[in-house]
């Protein structure tokens, strides 16, 4: 199975703006990329989304490294569906979808997963984590946190219909009124369920 495909494509989309920032030119996303860019795969593994404009644009132009070098990069504004399954990062269980929870349930144990079961006050982040921690016990791997096993949660709840992640990230814009469920930041596990809606190209 093809699991960067959706299994289905949904009609709706956000009406309001979002953003990624990108130091490469592209007319579509292309996961291969995806890990490559300033923001890595800390959140999860897929396509950075965020709703503002100007956090999007600083990733369009951050450098690596302490050489400051001008180049082009671009900022694009991109919708996707409003209604699609996703894994709530900073929510406890009892707000997961269905099938976030059914996903996890699915997973063969292992020993992390006996060891420390999940608690009430557990996460969207520690279910993520604790699907990390079976893919790198499973690939006799010793660091959880990296691109593979990132990759391999992303591509397993994909295969369970939740096509991405959503969160509410620290306050670095005082000036944004948000509450808890006031989402600014997605990351999706499949480029098709995302439309580049306009590209300007901007500098470091």
């Amino acid at each position: 199975m093809q699991l960067d495909k959706p299994q289905f494509i949904r009609k709706a989309f956000l009406n309001e703006d979002w953003y990624h920032g990108s130091k490469k030119d592209f007319a579509e996303f292309d996961l291969a990329y995806v890990g490559t860019g300033h923001g890595g795969t800390n959140r999860g593994w897929g396509i950075n989304l965020t709703k503002y404009k100007e956090n999007a644009a600083g990733y369009a132009g951050a450098v690596r490294g302490p050489k400051y070098v001008k180049s082009p990069g671009c900022l694009y504004t991109v919708s996707f569906p409003e209604d699609g399954i996703y894994l709530i990062w900073n929510a406890g269980i009892e707000a997961q979808p269905p099938e976030v929870m059914k996903a996890y349930n699915a997973l063969p144990d292992f020993k992390y997963k006996t060891w420390y079961p999940l608690e009430e006050d557990s996460t969207g982040e520690i279910i993520y984590m604790y699907i990390r921690h079976y893919f790198a016990e499973k690939a006799k791997k010793h660091l959880v946190y990296n691109d593979f096993t990132n990759k391999e949660a992303s591509r397993y709840l994909l295969s369970h219909s939740v096509i991405g992640l959503k969160t509410v990230t620290p306050d670095f814009y005082p000036e944004h009124d948000r509450t808890d469920t006031d989402y600014d930041e997605y990351v999706l596990f499949s480029k098709d369920y995302i439309k580049i809606i306009d590209k300007t190209i901007c500098r470091a």
